[in-house]
Order: C-alpha cells, then sequence, then structure tokens
C-alpha cells in the first residue's frame, strides 16, 4: 500500500525508470552541484526530466542552527536548478528549528515511541510542539518505526532469547502511534523499517499486513489528514480516549483512539481491561453545523449514529468502542457517497 520510497542516497537511472514503471515516487537527497554562482542560474545544470518521479528533495537529517547557513546555501542551488516548480525539499532538525524550517518547504519530526518509555500522549504533545518551534505554517511530516527500538529490542532479545530482527512492534501500537501523529497535524507518515518488508519470517509477515491494513486505513482519512485542518477535541466519556476533530471539504472527521498507558509497547495486553462489544462511548463534537449527519466509518460502509444537541456541541454514541473509530459528520451527499464507494471498492480489495 505504500506509494512511496525514502532513499538516503540519490536515485540512479535506472531506480528512476524503476519508479516511472511502478508508478511509485521518491524522495532522495539531490545530485551533487557543482560550486558556482546562484546568483547566475545559466552557470547551474538543470535537472533532466529523468527525476520527475521524485516527489521531494530531501536535504538531511539531524540538523541543527549550525547547519543553517549550508542549507540555505543547497536550497538555493536546487530550487535554481530545479525545472519542476513547486517540488518540496524537506529536512529533519534536532534544535534550530525556527532557523532552519526557513530554507526548506517541510520539517521531518523525528523520535521513537513504539516500544520506548515514552507514553503516547507524550509523543501526542511532543508532536504539536513542533510547529510552534518552526516558522509559523512551517507543515510536517512524522517518522513512524515499524520495528522495536533497537536498545529496547536488544534488551528483549537478551531477556527472551530471540533474534532482535524477530521484535517487531505490536501492531495495535503502530496503528495508534500512527493516529497520534495525525491528530498531531503531520501532512504525511514516513515508515522507517531496517529490514526487508517481503521476506517469509513470521514477524516480518505480520509487519507487513499491518503496515498494509495501516495504510488501508489512512486512506480514509487522507482528505482530511493532508489537506485539512484541526478544528477540536472532542470531549469523550472515557478518559483514556482521545478524539480530535479534523475539518476539510466541508465535512469534519472525528479520529478517536484509546490511549492507555504502556499502549506503545503492547496495545493487546490491555484489551482485558477494555470494555467489552456492548459498552458504549459517548463524544460530544463541538462546532458541527446544524445540517450535517454523524456516520461511523466502518469496513462494511457509513453506518448513520444517533446524535443530539447538547451544551458544547452535537453528542454521538458509538456502540461496542475498543480502540479506535472514525466519524465523519457531513451534510453533502457527495461527500458522504464519495466516501461510501472508497469503504466498498476498499472491501472488495479485500
Amino acid at each position: 500500500g505504500f506509494n512511496t520510497v525514502r532513499l538516503r542516497e540519490p536515485a540512479d537511472g535506472s531506480l528512476l525508470a524503476e519508479a516511472r514503471q511502478a508508478d511509485m515516487w521518491i524522495i532522495c537527497p539531490p545530485p551533487e552541484l557543482p560550486n558556482v554562482d546562484v546568483r547566475d542560474p545559466a552557470s547551474l545544470p538543470a535537472f533532466s526530466p529523468s527525476w520527475n518521479r521524485v516527489l521531494m528533495w530531501d536535504l538531511g537529517e539531524g540538523l541543527t542552527a549550525d547547519d543553517a547557513e549550508q542549507l540555505a546555501e543547497r536550497a538555493r542551488r536546487v530550487k535554481t536548478c530545479d525545472l519542476r516548480p513547486g517540488r518540496p525539499a524537506i529536512a529533519s532538525a534536532d534544535s534550530g528549528l525556527r532557523t532552519l524550517s526557513r530554507h526548506v518547504d517541510m520539517l521531518v519530526a523525528r523520535r521513537r515511541v513504539l516500544g520506548t518509555s515514552l507514553e503516547l500522549d507524550g509523543y501526542l504533545e511532543w508532536l504539536r510542539q513542533q510547529p510552534r518551534l518552526a516558522r509559523p505554517g512551517t507543515p510536517f511530516l512524522a517518522t513512524i518505526a515499524s520495528e522495536a527500538d533497537p536498545l529496547a529490542a536488544a534488551q528483549m532479545s537478551a531477556l527472551s532469547g530471540r533474534a532482535p530482527e524477530s521484535l517487531s512492534v505490536d501492531p495495535g501500537s503502530l496503528h495508534l502511534a500512527s493516529y497520534a501523529a495525525v491528530a498531531a497535524g503531520a501532512r504525511g507518515l514516513i515508515v522507517s523499517s531496517r529490514q526487508r518488508l517481503d521476506a517469509d519470517d513470521v514477524a516480518t509477515r505480520t509487519r507487513a499486513a499491518a503496515l498494509g491494513r495501516l495504510n488501508v486505513d489512512l486512506s480514509v482519512l487522507e482528505p482530511w489528514a493532508a489537506a485539512g485542518r484541526f478544528a477540536s477535541t472532542a470531549t469523550t466519556s472515557d478518559p483514556d480516549v482521545e478524539a480530535v476533530v479534523l475539518e476539510a471539504v466541508r465535512a469534519r472527521m472525528v479520529l478517536a483512539w484509546r490511549s492507555a498507558q504502556g499502549s506503545q509497547v503492547v496495545a493487546r495486553a490491555y484489551e482485558q481491561g477494555l470494555p467489552d462489544d456492548s459498552a458504549q462511548l459517548t463524544m460530544v463534537v463541538p462546532g458541527v453545523p446544524e445540517p450535517h449527519q454523524a456516520w461511523l466509518v466502518t469496513s462494511r460502509g457509513l453506518r448513520p449514529l444517533k446524535q443530539r444537541r447538547v451544551t458544547g456541541g452535537v453528542s454521538v454514541v458509538i456502540d461496542g468502542f475498543r480502540s479506535d473509530a472514525f466519524v465523519l459528520f457531513s451534510g453533502d451527499p457527495a461527500i458522504t457517497g464519495s466516501v461510501q464507494r472508497q469503504l466498498a471498492e476498499m472491501a472488495e480489495a479485500d
């Protein structure tokens, strides 16, 4: 389900041709540029059309404020040589976000959470702080590791006797961390993997299946996550459940997920303490226009929810809520019809 591959080195001609054939995009560093005066564009080489499969130029990771001058010069050269206007330049910064963000179009937020001691609510708050530290209006991408943290994996391997590469992250935790990134305003997710995803061992097959399922679920959120805006938070009847309201295309999407303590390690370990399928979750969603109807997004399509106006917004009840749910608010039949068709296509693909 992935449509983009990120490389640490500039892509060569054969890989760019393969990407075109497979209809894939590439994120990579730009090729080396000559050391000439950028004030004379005629002296700089232009990127050939063979680079058209490059979605974004990656200008480095782990940068600090000390790298600002070098980053600015490199960004100027890339923009001058690039015949395709508007192609974004990205970078990952460990410090100096406000200074460095003046020279790139997007920042990459990079912090490990799965398999660490950082709780998901702490990860959500850290992600929300990143745009505040950067130039106002700078969008960001979030990196999600699909494998256990190397140090934690080494400890678990020593205790369990299993090889570190066989210790993948919990699929439920992977979903919850991704939802936290979307809720924090990430415009895209970069999933990292040190091991191949097409290996035949059980751990890799489980991880690949979890990532495929995640991409399917995120495709439903795409119009709101990629191009919408954070509207508000929703109040829930369960203190362990977070809920955010994303607004776009004349509709609102509510993303609700359970953020119990320790879910960044093994979300399934807490299922015994979760409500059963007969339990209900009540949400109060603020700012919902009068004609909007609430729909629960399910694998079988949209299911209408009962709603009523209360103090603070619109109250809806979700039956059998366990770990996560999407609720669409819309009064436009074209939007609900589009989501319904997408869900039907996803069901057929499964």
